[in-house]
């Protein structure tokens, strides 16, 4: 059997603002200590867009560990 700490896991992210906006909207979320990884993408110019995507991930990040 395999367990998942057995495991070396390597992240990274990048995001692009696009040809519509002039700043870039999405949020980022790399913790793989603890097998998390999520992409907020932001709301295409809408109105903070960016404060939209950026609270996801911060309440992804308040989230507790899932226990083994």
């Amino acid at each position: 059997m395999i367990c998942a700490s057995q495991f070396r896991w390597t992240s990274s992210s990048r995001s692009d603002a696009g040809c519509v906006c002039k700043i870039n909207e999405d949020a980022c979320l790399d913790e793989a200590d603890l097998g998390r990884w999520a992409v907020a993408d932001g709301m295409g110019a809408h109105a903070v867009g960016d404060l939209a995507s950026r609270l996801v991930i911060d309440a992804l990040k308040r989230l507790a560990p899932l226990s083994a």
